[in-house]
């Protein structure tokens, strides 16, 4: 016979059980009752066509959706921000798109029945992902479309967007570089040759050269950007876009991968940099703790863990590349297109 200790343990476990058959029950309700709001919510629009999109990390509700003349929009539906703030994110896509960012059309903002939504016009399903339409490109065909990602870049940088949260940009990266440190730690990390990365982001005042403040994309990589027979558009701006900081962040994600697409990357920075060479080599001694950075909050992000190995991997490479993070300048960039002053 079970003794007291054994029959309460059991209780326990099967209350705990019986909770969360009682939560996904409800969870499976109100999705329903949600499915059902937003069916009358597009019908009441107009709106044919329907098409929930699940792709994504975020928590936001995306649908593609048409008209009966066949438009398409892509509808998204802000579940953790209130309206306000998306307003000022619409607006913000507003001033880029008349700025000539080639980006989605901003059409809408409203309420819907789970909360803010923004509309935008919708990308035909012609569009490809860049890393695709690079790999069918030979290597002077992937430089002359790293020159145009460079004048779009360019443009994104130079908008006349001015943040609230503007703060001096060594102010805001101290936080940050904290944060992902300790992050790190307590995920309990480690790959061989971490000490250099570590190194770099204790020390990170000494990576920060630039003095240009500007608007950034945040989030700006191969997988945001979307071409069709040459025509690019940048989708999907970072959750930092209020904060205004370095535009040698924004090449980050780009140089931990260059290796893939050389050629590509050096008319990216060729154009963007032109003759400017005092800021090219500050660029490449400021992209070393951004990429540092960005790989320590992408090796620490829960919702990515299945990605570790993936992101240790790619941790390797750049140690490899910059020799142990001694060189700032990579091995795998094309020295031709260095001017001849490096």
């Amino acid at each position: 016979m079970k003794d007291a200790n054994e029959l309460l343990l059991q209780l326990v476990q099967d209350v705990n059980e019986l909770k969360i058959v009682i939560k996904q029950g409800f969870e499976k309700v109100n999705n329903r009752i949600d499915e059902e709001s937003m069916k009358n919510f597009f019908k009441d629009k107009g709106f044919i066509n329907i098409i929930p999109i699940t792709e994504g990390l975020s928590r936001d509700k995306k649908y593609l959706i048409s008209t009966e003349d066949k438009r398409q929009y892509f509808f998204k539906i802000k579940i953790s921000a209130g309206y306000e703030e998306t307003k000022a994110d619409f607006d913000m896509f507003e001033q880029l798109y008349n700025h000539g960012v080639p980006m989605p059309k901003p059409i809408e903002i409203g309420i819907c029945p789970l909360g803010p939504y923004i509309m935008d016009e919708a990308l035909d399903e012609k569009y490809e992902g860049l890393r695709t339409f690079l790999s069918k490109l030979d290597n002077e065909e992937n430089y002359s479309c790293g020159i145009e990602v460079g004048k779009i870049l360019k443009k994104v940088h130079s908008s006349p967007i001015r943040n609230v949260y503007s703060r001096d940009w060594g102010y805001h990266f101290k936080k940050w570089a904290g944060s992902a440190m300790e992050r790190y730690k307590k995920h309990e990390i480690h790959f061989e040759g971490e000490e250099y990365f570590i190194k770099i982001l204790e020390n990170y005042e000494n990576y920060l050269k630039s003095e240009q403040i500007c608007f950034l994309h945040w989030d700006f990589h191969a997988g945001n950007i979307l071409v069709k027979n040459g025509d690019l558009k940048i989708i999907d701006f970072g959750k930092k876009k209020n904060v205004d900081g370095d535009p040698y962040k924004d090449f980050a994600d780009f140089m931990i991968q260059g290796y893939k697409y050389p050629h590509f990357i050096a008319g990216m920075i060729n154009e963007y940099f032109q003759d400017e060479n005092d800021k090219l080599r500050e660029f490449f001694i400021s992209i070393k703790l951004y990429i540092v950075y960005n790989l320590f909050i992408m090796m620490t992000d829960s919702k990515q863990s299945h990605l570790l190995d993936y992101r240790i991997r790619a941790a390797k490479k750049v140690l490899k590349y910059y020799n142990n993070m001694k060189n700032d300048i990579p091995s795998w960039y094309i020295k031709s297109y260095l001017p001849d002053t490096f």
